[in-house]
């Protein structure tokens, strides 16, 4: 079984997809298990999904670039020396 998360990692048009999916899927299951009846916690439950969305898009994008970026000041630093 695929999760539609890790298909939006790899094609970023499909993150916002892949969100409110996962977020849909996390809320369900959240409102379930916790017996919800009111929509009152709702929606910080919703912006703790959107905070570890954003989390894990940023880890993901850091840990692509974050190599390139390193060799690229140290070239400009072997450079100026």
């Amino acid at each position: 079984m695929k999760l539609p998360i890790f298909d939006a990692i790899a094609h970023p048009a499909g993150v916002i997809a892949a969100f409110n999916a996962a977020r849909l899927m996390a809320l369900a299951m959240l409102c379930n298990f916790f017996g919800v009846k009111s929509q009152k916690g709702v929606t910080m439950i919703e912006y703790a999904l959107i905070a570890a969305l954003v989390a894990v898009v940023v880890i993901a994008a850091l840990a692509t670039v974050g190599g390139k970026l390193t060799n690229l000041f140290n070239k400009v630093a072997n450079n100026i020396k």
